[in-house]
């Protein structure tokens, strides 16, 4: 009874307590359940003997009501489970205990009653017990089983009901179903084509699944006619991808054929393109000028390039104006939906404020395979789907060989995107023709299953027959529409030349002058530390900014955190967009941002004053859930669709990167080697050994420095508010759009010696690769950079050592090989030149710096001190570091 109990069923339950309460007849489980609420003591009744028990009860229309509500909603609940939705159908259906007339306790001559459901199902108010069953068993066990009920909106669950039960009544009109035929039979001969032009090679064929394509063309279709969506996204993996290419974006099919019969010439020397497979590749087709569609470039890792659609699908829709808006579609293949857990992230994530999409149609490829893995090996539950209930996701499992139903299941989630402006998913059932690839033999591992897919006739086949014995197509309508697709075919071909590689120049990435009049950076910070009157400001960041406000404007006195404000306030009075994203970066991890003020006394209240600065631009500021994987790819995904925009990711420490090394692997460091994709992302990773133990001590420099090639990305460990503020400002104005990664400090946010003068700043200053000592004469030089040059400093002024020059390297890659040259010239007499880190010698620049150093000044004595090996990053206690440190500072400062 129990299970009857919610929101949906409010006005049945209130005219049975009505009932109740004026003593009239009611089921007596109902009776007793109003008793306890009314505080009554639970009677026991001895049932007395009856001639006819539901003769009787057959009076209380209440009874018959409650039990053909629990019957609805057990078809909404388990329904699913009675769909035919295996084309191999080995998955065979499995009735739950609860789903039928008797099990829900009707008897035989409820069969002939009609019952009152009040619109609950079907929009009708009267429907006789076997007409409901019958209507339940072909809407909720046919071609689409529905899963609905974790969604805890119940006027959203109440619309999906509503618009799901309609379905059964929607007739597909004759042309339309000639274009699904049409659809499929394009797709399944393309697929086969290819097979016979190109055997063994490898391609992952959708073949099997090729519905999934007409799925695709249908929600593309829409999106094109659709005069709000500008734009349609698509992020996929590599199965079925050079089908959907030609069928959804445009591909001409000689382009395919080119890229399978001839590699492109390449001088090496050249170029830095390395291009990838052709699996992997997007293609964007902007003939349409209403809607452009662009299919993301994709690598192997898989589900990957969800949080970058996302990002970019969040970046264009900023820009759009009223009702115009770009959508998405999502195509996952089945092991890789419930096994990666980026799915989750991502799915969670664009439910949330600062990372809505407006909705993404989430389409599975359901081969029911994994490579050679079986589904139990794949997920411990009946579907791939679960973790879109995470998410409260509305999800459809279609059979893939129904054409009709997967019409129809688009179409509902067509609805239900426009409507609500959420993500929706459909699981299509199909299979895999071929193995993994095409070179790889399945039999080893599912010989019984691929027994049985040899013997499968296409779904062209099937659904062609259907349309003629509707007497929709004529008995030639396949065999014309392969001729004229051979034709096509044939035609593209006989086109076939040998791709023309544009090249990626070698651009130089300048270092313009970045730089801002003084006169304005004081004007700026008057708007950055100030806030409306009677806003209740915490005490605490009353005097904070009354110092930084007094530090600029008189004393003109920069620390970290105020170098930042400034060259965000300053992009944006230029016109430049502003969006910083990560965990708990309002405030900032240390506390030293408070880019957000919060009311004290209104939870909902609060103030940003960057936004107080130009009505041209904005600046726009999220904390992230707790995610790397997903939020740096987001973060990515918007910064190549809006480059000229500052996009910066920031972790909340260093280390944490790692749990997004997916994306700077495979997207941040060689997009654009294998795309020509370019991106101005800025990561933000706090670095700086202080005795915090192994976690938070190191970014893993070594790392990032062992991605950078071919100017593809700027590395920097700087060590003044300055150096960080031109950095910031640089990545807007420079031509070349390049990722900067930055290792930003801790302890030196409030460091006594770590500020600049105002002046460093100002107009006609601009970044400076190497920082250069003030000493004239030295007989030692040390190269260090970031945190680590304030030691050796105090050390130098303690000790009143005065022949040693202490130069600072700001920037790693690219590397400064002119400006190092300069510097070493300079101090003609030194003998001696130390690289000093804090880092182990296996980890930080070590392995990137020492071999270039040793290049660029071979008759130089070049010694480098640092920590010896280590696996861990950093020991765990205070005073062992502190013992490391004064060593590591001798050693660097002594004979």
């Amino acid at each position: 009874m129990k299970d009857f109990l919610f929101a949906a069923n409010a006005e049945f339950l209130e005219q049975l307590y009505q009932e109740y309460l004026a003593n009239k007849a009611i089921p007596q489980e109902w009776q007793e359940y109003f008793d306890l609420l009314e505080g009554k003591p639970r009677q026991v009744v001895k049932a007395k003997p009856q001639e006819n028990v539901f003769v009787k009860t057959i009076e209380s229309s209440s009874s018959i009501k409650y039990k053909a509500l629990r019957l609805i909603d057990a078809y909404r609940q388990k329904g699913h489970y009675l769909c035919a939705l295996d084309p191999l159908n080995i998955d065979k259906p499995q009735a739950p205990e609860d789903l039928g007339l008797r099990l829900q306790d009707f008897d035989i001559l409820d069969d002939k009653i009609n019952c009152d459901i009040n619109s609950y199902a079907f929009s009708v108010e009267i429907i006789g017990v076997a007409a409901l069953f019958a209507k339940l068993q072909k809407t909720y066990a046919g071609s689409i089983g529905v899963e609905f009920e974790h969604i805890q909106s119940q006027a959203e669950k109440n619309w999906l009901y509503k618009e799901f039960e309609n379905i059964s009544n929607i007739e597909l009109s004759q042309e339309i179903k000639q274009n699904l035929l049409s659809g499929v039979l394009e797709v399944e001969f393309f697929e086969g084509y290819l097979n016979t032009k190109f055997p063994g090679f490898k391609r992952f064929s959708i073949e099997g699944s090729e519905s999934v394509i007409v799925a695709a063309e249908v929600f593309a279709k829409y999106c094109i006619d659709n005069p709000d969506i500008t734009e349609l996204i698509v992020g996929m993996s590599h199965r079925g991808r050079i089908s959907l290419l030609t069928k959804i974006a445009n591909k001409p099919y000689h382009k395919v054929f080119s890229e399978f019969t001839y590699e492109p010439d390449r001088n090496l020397s050249d170029h830095i393109y390395s291009s990838d497979v052709k699996y992997h590749l997007g293609y964007s087709d902007e003939k349409n000028k209403l809607c452009k569609v662009h299919v993301l470039n994709n690598p192997s890792h898989l589900e990957s390039v969800n949080p970058v659609m996302a990002g970019v699908m969040y970046a264009k829709n900023k820009y759009e104006l009223g009702s115009k808006h770009v959508a998405g579609l999502a195509i996952h293949g089945d092991g890789a939906f419930c096994g990666q857990g980026v799915v989750a992230e991502t799915l969670s994530m664009t439910m949330l404020a600062g990372y809505k999409t407006k909705g993404i149609l989430h389409i599975i490829v359901n081969n029911q395979i994994g490579f050679t893995a079986d589904t139990d090996e794949l997920r411990a539950s009946r579907y791939p789907t679960e973790f879109g209930k995470i998410a409260q996701i509305p999800i459809l499992h279609v059979n893939g060989h129904d054409l009709e139903a997967i019409y129809k299941a688009i179409n509902l989630a067509i609805k239900y995107k426009e409507t609500f402006n959420k993500d929706i998913i459909i699981d299509i059932f199909g299979y895999r023709k071929q193995g993994h690839n095409e070179g790889d033999e399945p039999g080893y591992t599912q010989g019984p299953m691929y027994s049985i897919i040899r013997n499968l006739i296409p779904i062209s086949q099937n659904y062609a027959q259907t349309l003629i014995d509707q007497k929709i197509i004529g008995e030639n309508f396949v065999t014309d529409a392969k001729k004229s697709l051979k034709d096509k075919l044939d035609s593209d071909f006989a086109k076939i030349s040998k791709p023309v590689v544009s090249l990626l120049p070698q651009e130089d990435l300048v270092n313009p002058i970045s730089g801002v009049q003084a006169n304005i950076l004081k004007e700026l910070a008057q708007k950055i530390y100030n806030y409306p009157e009677g806003f209740a400001i915490h005490p605490k960041l009353i005097k904070l900014f009354e110092q930084k406000l007094k530090s600029i404007v008189e004393e003109e006195v920069i620390d970290w955190s105020t170098a930042e404000a400034l060259a965000f306030a300053s992009l944006i009075q230029e016109g430049i967009n502003v969006r910083l994203s990560g965990q708990d970066v309002m405030r900032g991890t240390f506390s030293q941002r408070h880019s957000v003020i919060h009311s004290q006394t209104d939870s909902r209240s609060n103030y940003v004053p960057l936004n107080s600065i130009s009505p041209n631009a904005n600046f726009e500021v999220y904390n992230s859930f707790l995610s790397e994987f997903a939020v740096a790819g987001f973060e990515y995904g918007y910064s190549i669709a809006k480059p000229q925009d500052l996009v910066i990711w920031e972790a909340q420490f260093g280390d944490f990167a790692n749990g997004a090394q997916i994306i700077y692997d495979q997207y941040i460091s060689a997009a654009l080697s294998k795309w020509k994709q370019q991106s101005s992302l800025v990561t933000l990773l706090p670095h700086g050994f202080e005795g915090q133990g192994p976690e938070h001590s190191s970014a893993r420099i070594e790392k990032f420095l062992t991605l950078a090639a071919q100017n593809n990305v700027q590395i920097s460990l700087c060590s003044t508010p300055a150096s960080y503020f031109h950095l910031l400002r640089r990545q807007c104005l420079q031509q070349a759009k390049r990722p900067l990664i930055i290792f930003t400090p801790k302890s030196l946010l409030r460091h006594r010696l770590s500020t600049s003068n105002l002046k460093e700043l100002s107009e006609n200053t601009s970044f400076t690769k190497i920082i250069d000592d003030t000493v004239e004469i030295a007989n030692k030089i040390v190269f260090c950079s970031g945190k680590v040059y304030y030691d050796l400093i105090e050390y130098r002024v303690q000790h009143s050592i005065t022949n040693i020059a202490i130069v600072r390297i700001e920037q790693y890659y690219p590397f400064p090989e002119y400006e190092i040259v300069e510097v070493v010239k300079k101090y003609a007499d030194a003998t001696e030149i130390v690289l000093c880190q804090e880092e182990p010698q296996n980890m930080g620049a070590y392995h990137f710096l020492y071999p270039k150093m040793l290049e660029i000044l071979p008759t130089k004595q070049i010694r480098y001190v640092c920590r010896p090996p280590s696996a861990s990053p950093a020991c765990g206690y205070a005073s062992w570091h502190k013992q490391e440190q004064e060593l590591l500072i001798k050693q660097a400062l002594g004979s």
